[in-house]
């Protein structure tokens, strides 16, 4: 809901906890925004490595790819940011980062290749969700986003190839498959969106 999503934003501007280690501190703060302009599924974002987000003519985008992590289409896509992002100060809080955003590779502890840091990251992030207040049983507090992604585009007049190829979804048709979303397109699209306001 409208109520949830702004709960939710509005809990990545509050200070972290002291013992939050700062990978996980900087999730929490730009992880849902990330899903809310890109309707990516939770662990697309939190697998994002640094040299994923990049500028091709003036657009910033980042690159979903399997190379980082997994990719339920296991196809690489770039899907434009919202300038909203870019107004909060994304890009700099990201310039002098290297390798993964949200993790730190050194400090895995265990784990198993069925649960890897970036799953682990999503994980912390629905939890902390649940903590802020989304309770209801029904609603996935990080998958939700992508459903909201797909109403909010709906409701502003995104084509709906458009919307399919910025969330990685399969073509419905054979035709559809051909070619490509040019760049320029999908970031028309991705403007297309408001702002949320806190």
């Amino acid at each position: 809901t409208d109520e949830e999503a702004l709960l939710i934003l509005r809990g990545t501007m509050l200070p972290p906890p002291d013992k939050l280690t700062k990978e996980r501190a900087f999730a929490r703060r730009w992880v849902p925004w990330l899903c809310a302009y890109t309707g990516a599924r939770v662990n697309e974002m939190t697998q994002l490595r640094r040299e994923d987000v990049f500028r091709v003519n003036g657009v910033w985008l980042v690159r979903i790819t399997p190379e980082a992590g997994t990719v339920k289409s296991g196809f690489a896509r770039l899907v434009p940011l919202h300038p909203h992002l870019l107004d909060q100060g994304f890009i700099d809080d990201i310039e002098t980062r290297s390798g993964p955003l949200f993790f730190n590779r050194e400090l895995r502890r265990g784990g198993s290749d069925e649960n890897p840091q970036p799953k682990k990251v999503g994980e912390h992030i629905a939890l902390w969700v649940r903590e802020l207040g989304v309770t209801d049983p029904l609603v996935q507090p990080n998958h939700g986003w992508r459903h909201r992604f797909k109403t909010l585009a709906r409701r502003h007049g995104m084509d709906a190839e458009v919307r399919d190829a910025i969330q990685g979804h399969v073509p419905r048709t054979e035709g559809e498959a051909y070619g490509e979303v040019p760049i320029v397109t999908l970031n028309e699209a991705i403007k297309c969106l408001p702002a949320y306001v806190l």
